[in-house]
């Protein structure tokens, strides 16, 4: 199933927008001239395969892609054990789950020098990665959300706007939601209102229609 497939209301107003899903993994819903794209197969704004680093081009990532690797809960979290662990090996933050994150938030807000530069890098990736969109899609509205974005809200969009801007001098204005977590909730139901995607969603997943 696409990671993309449920996606939230877009904003009134604006008919060409990205909204980025930033929580244990990573992924986009793209709207252009006011509607979803969902691509040849269903899965336009996959972006946690996205590559921002073309000399890895030919490394073998797991499931997670290269994006999402490195600009993710998952992704950071592994980024953090390597780094944030005392000499016995445990990690010196309170809350050490596989795929959470939170505990490198924990020690950047403590005033942890390598909490931050970990955060700082994997923002700066995220910056990247958005301006590659802007590039190939020159929304109108760039929004994120998910548990990545309450880690460190003020820190994320200074930092991917100031990556942003630094290649695209008119960029587009970039937002953070304020659905919160009913984000996937309202996409989820805007999707089973829409009867006449259902036949190419199905298609899209391998589901042979009835």
């Amino acid at each position: 199933m696409c990671r993309s497939s449920n996606l939230p209301f877009r904003r009134r107003g604006v008919d060409n927008l990205v909204f980025i899903a930033l929580g244990t993994g990573i992924g986009a819903g793209v709207f252009v001239n006011g509607s979803i794209c969902r691509g040849r197969s269903g899965c336009a704004g996959e972006i946690f395969r996205m590559n921002v680093d073309w000399r890895r081009w030919n490394e073998d990532f797991p499931d997670s892609g290269h994006l999402e690797t490195y600009v993710s809960g998952m992704g950071l979290a592994a980024e953090g054990r390597k780094v944030l662990t005392e000499n016995n090996g445990s990690t010196s933050g309170t809350l050490v789950e596989e795929r959470d994150a939170r505990y490198v938030f924990d020690a950047l807000h403590k005033g942890d020098g390598r909490a931050r530069a970990l955060v700082q890098n994997s923002f700066e990736m995220l910056g990247v990665a958005v301006a590659n969109l802007v590039s190939v899609l020159d929304p109108e509205l760039i929004v994120f959300n998910g548990g990545m974005v309450r880690g460190a809200p003020e820190f994320l969009l200074e930092t991917v706007e100031q990556v942003l801007r630094r290649i695209h001098p008119a960029a587009p204005e970039i937002r953070l939601s304020t659905l919160g977590d009913k984000a996937q909730i309202w996409g989820a139901l805007h999707t089973l209102l829409e009867p006449e995607r259902q036949p190419a969603i199905r298609a899209s997943q391998g589901v042979v229609p009835r």
